[in-house]
Formats: structure tokens, C-alpha cells, sequence
């Protein structure tokens, strides 16, 4: 769906998930997606919301994950009307969610599970 491809990653002073969030810091985040060979550009976002980014890269498409299908949340409203006022489209991915949340929960919960926990 596009030519190049940039990926945001918010930096950790504004992920809000809870104590001991994030788990991986902004660095190693950015690290990881920079390693997927589809990625053209990381770029950690020192922003709370994404707006400053849309109106810089201007994007022609502007990806969201299934985690944001619910379209009641403000700000994906906002970033979508920035997003279409400079011609672009928002596309949400209808893939699953891929967290570090879950994956670290089950995880544990497997390990435990293991111990007899």
C-alpha cells in the first residue's frame, strides 16, 4: 500500500499502561521494529498523541492497529481528520494485536502453570 514506510514508536514518558510501563523501553522498541525488513524509518515520537507526526510526515496513508477499531477514542478521531485534511487516508489493520502486555502474561502464567503455581 506504500512506497515507504515509517513507524512511530511513543516514547516512554507517554505510554500510560501502568506501573512498570513499558516493559521495553523506547530505544530497544525502535530497535526491533527498525529489524523488520519492511520498515524504511523508526522514528521514537516525544509527543502524547500523534498529531505532530501526521502534520510533519503528511502521510498518504496513516496505519492504526486493530487495538484502536473502536472509533469513539478522541484522539483517533483527531489524528484521522489531520490525517484526511492533507489528502491522506486512515487504514486500520484488521490483524491481531500483538502487545508486549499479553505475550509477557502468558508467559508467566505458563511458567507458573509449570511450577504447579
Amino acid at each position: 500500500m506504500v512506497d515507504r514506510l515509517f513507524v512511530s514508536i511513543t516514547a516512554d514518558n507517554f505510554v500510560s499502561k501502568g506501573p512498570d510501563r513499558p516493559v521495553f523501553s523506547d530505544c530497544k522498541r525502535a530497535e526491533f521494529i527498525a529489524s523488520i525488513r519492511y520498515c524504511d524509518h523508526v522514528i521514537v515520537n516525544n509527543t502524547p498523541t500523534a498529531e505532530y507526526m501526521i502534520k510533519t510526515l503528511r502521510p498518504d496513508v496513516y496505519f492504526k492497529g486493530a487495538d484502536y477499531s473502536d472509533s469513539s477514542d478522541v484522539r483517533l478521531r483527531a489524528e484521522q481528520a489531520m490525517v484526511e485534511s492533507s489528502g491522506g487516508r486512515m487504514v486500520l489493520t484488521d490483524d491481531g494485536i500483538f502487545d508486549s502486555t499479553t505475550r509477557i502474561a502468558k508467559l508467566v502464567m505458563s511458567k507458573n502453570a509449570q511450577r504447579g503455581d
